[in-house]
């Protein structure tokens, strides 16, 4: 029984150290959204687009710093 706890602890140390670095940070984020943008609803994805490019614009001034 010892030797499994060694081995779980050893693992889990494993895990732990290496876990940071397993997944790189990308500089760029790539996003799609679907909107119908012709046709009878157009207004309404229209309106989404607009709300969607806010939202952006936002996420971009709170992650560059001084807003630029």
């Amino acid at each position: 029984m010892n030797a499994l706890w060694r081995c779980a602890i050893a693992m889990l140390v494993g895990i732990v150290l290496v876990a940071p670095t397993a997944a790189p940070a990308q500089d760029t984020i790539k996003v799609g959204i679907v909107l119908p943008l012709t046709g009878d609803q157009a207004k309404f994805g229209e309106i989404e687009k607009q709300s969607f490019d806010l939202a952006l614009d936002k996420g971009q001034e709170a992650r560059v710093p001084g807003g630029g």
